[in-house]
């Protein structure tokens, strides 16, 4: 039987997918760029998006419930199979880059004494005990949450204006301004460019009619709360001293007091946006799964080996903070994620050019 999800879930899981890590250490890479103008590194993302949405889902909706990396086919399929590979390759990359910056977070806010060890481990087998449950478990479980912190962001100026600081965020043109802008917005694609996860879904929409405008909308919406993230930490904090902070939109929730009595607004968002990226994780798991079984030709349950293997690469790859924040300023996740990111676009646009001609012949000869 197959997993479905509806249009409102798919949408959900793109707004996480773009939102839950990029929270963590983007403001801070886009601020050392193009300083108090990086929040307008949000309406430069918006063409990217609608480019990408457009050309690399360009006659998806003439192939009703497709699934790239369906097993039914018993012959060798070198096309998907290729394309699996680098699905998988960029996924794996997405997870080591995250599961470091998630623990990043919980080893500095919850567990300071716990060895990164533990924490890579007990953060990898809570994803994996979601995985296990399903794709439709890990798409209520994000449409459970998100909506929780929305409501939050969406408040967060509110109850920080009176820490807003307008001089912060006012745009300085100059000779700098453009090339700035655009370095800032060159390193923000690749984690703009998340949104090709969507690929792995797209086999458990039960409807790809106005599917566009869902990954459209959802993607855009899940940037939009990280706009106002960046906006506001910006405006709170000013973008000299945001480039001195590790963790900014950790600066910026201890902020947040409502009155005197509810000063600790930190804890709630602590308990949804956990979950959020337990999903986020989950999902990147899981496709790591389906490529698995893609390449290899068979259905098996994920094992122990590519958590282990997952979590010591974290571990092996970063060694500190300051090495895993080096990979986002050197340019590396920019030039290796959005590199990824182009060949899935275009593997896909093959792959669906092929089985429409596939489907054609097969109509053919039925007539």
């Amino acid at each position: 039987m197959r997993v479905q999800i509806n249009n409102l879930q798919l949408a959900f899981i793109l707004a996480n997918f773009s939102l839950s890590a990029s929270v963590i250490h983007l403001p801070r890479v886009v601020v050392d760029a193009a300083s108090q103008n990086a929040w307008l590194v949000y309406f430069l993302l918006i063409p990217f998006i609608a480019l990408l949405v457009m050309v690399g889902m360009h006659g998806i909706n003439t192939l009703p419930h497709w699934d790239v990396f369906s097993l039914e086919k018993n012959k060798p399929d070198w096309g998907t199979k290729g394309f699996s590979l680098v699905f998988g390759l960029f996924l794996t990359l997405v997870l080591v880059k995250d599961l470091r910056s998630f623990t990043s977070v919980i080893q500095s806010s919850l567990l300071p004494t716990t060895p990164l060890e533990i924490t890579t481990i007990i953060i990898m087998g809570a994803s994996l005990y979601l995985v296990w449950s399903g794709l439709e478990v890990i798409a209520r479980f994000t449409e459970f949450y998100l909506p929780a912190f929305v409501v939050i962001t969406l408040a967060s100026p509110f109850i920080l204006a009176d820490k807003i600081k307008w001089a912060n965020i006012e745009p300085i043109f100059n000779m700098k301004t453009i090339p700035s802008l655009f370095q800032a917005t060159f390193n923000a694609l690749p984690w703009a460019g998340e949104v090709v996860i969507l690929f792995l879904l797209l086999g458990h929409v039960k409807s790809l009619k106005n599917v566009k405008f869902t990954v459209f909308f959802g993607t855009l919406f899940g940037l939009f709360q990280l706009f106002i993230i960046i906006f506001l930490i910006i405006s709170v904090f000013g973008a000299d001293l945001v480039r001195h902070q590790y963790l900014p939109a950790i600066g910026m929730i201890r902020e947040m007091t409502i009155t005197d009595f509810l000063d600790r607004v930190d804890l709630f968002l602590v308990v949804v946006w956990i979950p959020l990226m337990f999903a986020k994780l989950s999902l990147i798991l899981y496709g790591v799964h389906r490529s698995l079984n893609k390449l290899f030709g068979k259905n098996s349950k994920i094992n122990i080996i590519p958590l282990v293997i997952t979590g010591v690469m974290s571990i092996w790859i970063f060694k500190n903070n300051i090495s895993h924040f080096q990979f986002f300023m050197t340019y590396i996740w920019a030039v290796a994620g959005l590199g990824l990111e182009v060949l899935i676009v275009l593997g896909f646009i093959i792959l669906v050019r092929i089985e429409k001609g596939n489907r054609a012949k097969l109509s053919k000869r039925i007539e």
